[in-house]
């Protein structure tokens, strides 16, 4: 891999990761402005799985092995944010979660660009 290809795909994994585990904070400690949030989507009795998820998906990011884990992981985590904000009525709100998808497919693909090639079928 092009040495700037694994520099920003670095960049990027860190990125990933910190947002998930800083997410999760206010999530696992109850922090009130989370909690009223989750309300409004009828999940505020999920609110520490949700952040314990967030921190296991964090973490996945950060172990080579496991990048596409995480990157499935991740992509129905967001998928769900995505879903949830356009029940509660806030679609300006599905921003965010769609930019971070673009953020870790294109990562992926810069990790593993294998993974994008057409195969031949016999």
């Amino acid at each position: 891999m092009a040495r700037g290809r694994v520099i920003t795909s670095r960049v990027l994994t860190i990125i990933l990761a910190v947002v998930f585990i800083l997410s999760s904070i206010p999530k696992v400690f109850s922090v009130e402005g989370a909690v009223m949030a989750f309300s409004e989507f009828g999940l505020s009795e999920y609110i520490l799985l949700i952040g314990l998820i967030e921190i296991i998906i964090g973490v996945l990011f950060l172990i080579p092995m496991t990048y596409v884990i995480a990157t499935l992981l991740g992509t129905a985590y967001f998928g769900g944010a995505v879903v949830a904000h356009l029940v509660a009525g806030q679609p300006l709100y599905v921003l965010t979660p769609i930019i971070l998808l673009i953020i870790i497919w294109a990562n992926l693909m810069l990790k593993k660009p294998d993974l994008f090639k057409p195969r031949k079928v016999r």
